[in-house]
């Protein structure tokens, strides 16, 4: 008989049960989860091979995954969110918590890093666990803008804001004194040529420019340069940042 393949969407009342223990049981034991333990611990009413076969089913859904072919299962990073988002137990904060968490919120609402702080700070104050917090990574950069502002006589400070990212800064040394409409000028036309633009397109550019008849002013070639290799050091990054509250707590425990 053909093994029933687990079809996208909500699981069986029985996979998800599945899912949750074993979700579960590898929090607490960070050890691979096979299902003779399972059956044997939580007293479930089917055999291990029942298990087995909705394992299998739950690692065809992407849900799981085994180190090796004679090891338990663990679960995935969609396993994980699917457990968040629909198996586990919501529990309401009381009211007052939730006045006094909107409130921080709403006190760091435009600062990023601020934010993502704060978030791994609630989520250990109420979960009483460690807790981490980071931003979402697009797959590959895209700029959202370029600024050029003045630091001193032969020095600029190159902003480049990121579309879902950051905003990088980096230091430009100056060939001759700029005034700051001239690095606006230049910021304009920069950002023009690469606003939207990814990390390949923005090869291309910089390609052009160092094959072309050397023309362009030094400035404009020396932004596109630094903003090249921002790109490609963003896109080969893991996360940006990562902010953790609680772990030092734990690992004392």
């Amino acid at each position: 008989m053909a093994r029933r393949k687990v079809r996208p969407g909500p699981l069986e009342d029985r996979s998800a049960a599945i899912l949750r223990v074993i979700i579960e049981e590898y929090v607490a034991t960070a050890q691979p989860v096979g299902s003779v333990a399972l059956v044997e611990k939580y007293a479930l009413s089917i055999s291990p091979a029942t298990v087995r076969n909705i394992m299998a089913e739950l690692e065809t859904a992407e849900l799981l995954n085994h180190p090796h072919t004679s090891a338990g299962r663990v679960p995935t990073d969609r396993g994980y969110r699917l457990y968040v988002e629909s198996i586990s137990d919501s529990v309401a904060l009381a009211p007052v918590e939730q006045l006094m968490i909107r409130h921080q919120f709403g006190q760091v609402e435009f600062a990023s890093e601020q934010w993502f702080r704060l978030a791994a700070s609630t989520l250990a104050s109420a979960t009483h666990s460690a807790a981490i917090a980071t931003p979402i990574k697009p797959r590959a950069c895209r700029i959202r803008r370029v600024d050029i502002v003045a630091t001193g006589e032969r020095s600029a400070s190159l902003l480049l804001a990121m579309a879902d990212g950051p905003v990088k800064q980096v230091l430009l040394t100056l060939d001759r004194e700029h005034t700051q409409a001239d690095l606006d000028d230049v910021a304009r036309q920069v950002d023009r040529v690469l606003r939207a633009k990814t990390t390949p397109e923005v090869d291309a550019v910089q390609g052009a420019l160092q094959a072309g008849p050397g023309g362009a002013d030094p400035l404009f070639t020396q932004a596109v340069k630094r903003i090249d290799k921002l790109m490609h050091e963003f896109d080969y990054s893991a996360v940006e940042e990562v902010f953790s509250e609680g772990l030092l707590n734990v690992m004392q425990e």
